[in-house]
């Protein structure tokens, strides 16, 4: 998936000279290259913040093309989520799971988002600092531990399921 996202990313370099957006520069920074370890790798040269050339729906069926699960991330973010972006989810938008951030209360969630409760929803830390990891998640009951019970569960297949909400809610 990396790759089909990367083979449609604009052609467009970032210049870490740049500190701004002003003029038309583009990128005021690094783009680091780290492995499994943390260390640095290298430096991209290709401004990875900018748009691709793939809708939303050619990236959900190369997600399903490939085996994965589309979860859209954080749908009650006011930037950064698909809702936040587009006001709404297409009906025909074929997402396996939503996930709600940690910033919103699973009942405050249910009232929100209750146009889209045929679909499975998860919570995750979305953790961008170590102490924000295990602040919220999301439990499965799952014959075992494997991907395709996993998908199941999202389903909701045979007593399989997602049960999701804050920690201690």
């Amino acid at each position: 998936l990396q790759d089909i996202v990367y083979e449609n990313l604009l052609h467009l370099e970032g210049n870490p000279s740049f500190h701004s957006f002003e003029k038309g520069d583009l990128a005021g920074f690094e783009q680091v290259i780290v492995n499994e370890d943390d260390e640095v790798t290298g430096f991209s040269r290709r401004l990875l913040i900018a748009a691709t050339s793939l809708n939303i729906y050619d990236i959900v069926s190369s997600i399903h093309l490939l085996g994965g699960l589309a979860i859209a991330s954080h749908i009650d973010r006011e930037v950064f989520g698909i809702i936040g972006q587009l006001g709404f989810i297409p009906q025909d938008l074929k997402f396996d799971a939503l996930e709600i951030s940690p910033n919103t209360p699973v009942h405050k969630a249910k009232d929100r988002f209750q146009e889209y409760s045929s679909t499975a929803w998860i919570t995750s830390s979305d953790a961008h600092h170590a102490n924000d990891i295990g602040k919220v998640s999301t439990e499965f009951l799952m014959h075992e531990a494997t991907f395709g019970e996993l998908c199941l569960a999202l389903k909701g297949v045979e007593g399989r399921k997602c049960l999701w909400g804050q920690t201690g809610e």
